[in-house]
């Protein structure tokens, strides 16, 4: 794993997020079962930064978040995985003001998946799907909003390029 954060047995603690603020990150791994940012209990916030990162062999989601992954103030993410999401995470996946590349073409599962998805703000995304979606949303919806998004299903088996389960 590049970075995790993992809250202890502190009751008092709460949920820990990574913040990669006005930064520059480049994370590869080259385990099969591992992730590249994984958060146990917070979210994942990317603000103002440029963050590359690549686990191509990884069978794991590239970016885990327990609750949310945040890419806002003119960032630029670029991620490219091995056989499962690019993006995941149970909660909601706002995307404002940014740019996002999610390379997930040789993986059954969407390149960006999570309950809720919000795209704004002039953002420009691009989703690569192998057999499954590019795009999944759950329950939550998805918003596109004054962006760009190319979204691409491109594997033998792929399904819907962009899809809501019962949003």
């Amino acid at each position: 794993m590049a970075i995790a954060v993992q809250t202890q047995n502190d009751p008092n603690q709460g949920d820990i997020d990574l913040n990669i603020i006005d930064s520059t990150v480049t994370a590869t791994t080259n385990g099969t079962s591992t992730n590249a940012f994984w958060t146990a209990n917070g979210g994942i916030k990317i603000n103002n930064s440029d963050v590359t990162v690549n686990a191509e062999l990884s069978s794991y989601p590239l970016l885990w978040a327990a609750t949310s992954i945040e890419v806002t103030g003119n960032s630029d993410v670029m991620a490219t995985g091995g056989t499962s999401n690019i993006l995941y995470t149970a909660g909601e996946i706002k995307i404002d003001g940014s740019s996002v590349t999610a390379n997930g073409a040789s993986s059954p599962n969407p390149a960006i998946y999570a309950t809720s998805i919000e795209i704004k703000g002039g953002s420009d995304v691009t989703a690569t799907g192998g057999d499954g979606n590019a795009i999944y949303a759950d329950y939550g919806g998805i918003i596109i909003d004054n962006s760009t998004v190319k979204a691409s299903a491109v594997g033998e088996y792929a399904s819907f390029a962009i899809y809501t389960y019962e949003g």
